[in-house]
Parts: C-alpha cells; sequence; structure tokens
C-alpha cells in the first residue's frame, strides 16, 4: 500500500559530468515526472492535485 523506492543509479567516471548531473537533479522540478504521476493515478488509483508552483 505504500511504495518505497530503494533503487539507486550510479555512475562511476573519472570526474564530475555536468551533463549527467543536470539530467539525474530533480530537486529543480516543480512537478513530478509523467510516469510517476500515472503510475499514482492510474496503478494506486490516487488521485492528485497540483497546487500553484512557487
Amino acid at each position: 500500500m505504500r511504495p518505497l523506492n530503494l533503487w539507486r543509479i550510479v555512475y562511476l567516471t573519472d570526474k564530475p559530468e555536468q551533463d549527467l548531473i543536470d539530467r539525474f537533479r530533480l530537486a529543480k522540478d516543480v512537478w513530478l515526472r509523467e510516469f510517476v504521476e500515472i503510475y499514482i493515478r492510474r496503478d494506486l488509483k490516487i488521485e492528485l492535485t497540483r497546487r500553484r508552483a512557487t
């Protein structure tokens, strides 16, 4: 009833690569990713309501 995300993505590189950092930086996104919203609505049958972005 309460999904828990325990997976991680790890890229082993010689030095930090900004394009990878940008691709996986989710904190700056205002909304959930589309596939996450679909999963919550369709599979968990939980309705979502968006608030105004601040």
